[in-house]
């Protein structure tokens, strides 16, 4: 049975230091955004996750290269949107609900989401501090084409396997 995660985005962002030290919003969304991708926390390839974050999506949407579904509140709250996906949801035993907002927890818990916590979902604390410390230096990494990685590592390979 594969398990649906509804991400509140921006409560995410603001429980994770590293995050909340981005320069712009943008930057912060992007980080987790490829933070995510990156560490594969759904766990199996048939879970899916959602990221809700407040507001419009404007010039500041994400790359769709992300396997990650990514939705804008738009004029409502992302809170309110949560809330009605779980309740649209067609198998609410297998939707858990990321975030620390008390007031979300309960009402989607009262309409048979499960909930996480943020810290609970991004792991023990040891290793959230080495996920964070990636994530840093995720932000700060120029993307690279498939072309490019190619490249890389037909080199790498000259050199090292001979």
């Amino acid at each position: 049975m594969s398990v649906q995660y509804l991400l509140d985005g921006y409560n995410a962002i603001h429980q994770i230091p590293q995050m909340v030290g981005q320069k712009t919003i943008k930057e912060a969304r992007e980080s987790l955004l490829r933070f995510l991708a990156k560490e594969n926390l759904c766990g199996s390839p048939s879970n899916k996750m959602t990221v809700v974050f407040d507001g419009q999506p404007g010039i500041c949407y994400p790359h769709k290269t992300f396997a990650i579904r990514v939705i804008f509140s738009s004029h409502g709250t992302a809170d309110d949107l949560i809330k009605k996906m779980v309740e649209e949801a067609k198998n609410k035993k297998s939707l858990y609900v990321i975030t620390d907002d008390k007031s979300l927890q309960q009402g989607v818990r009262g309409l048979g989401a499960k909930v996480l916590s943020i810290k609970s979902f991004f792991g023990r604390m040891d290793q959230s501090r080495q996920r964070l410390t990636r994530v840093k230096m995720l932000s700060q990494e120029r993307t690279i084409s498939k072309i490019e990685e190619c490249k890389i590592n037909d080199e790498l390979e000259k050199i090292w396997v001979k």
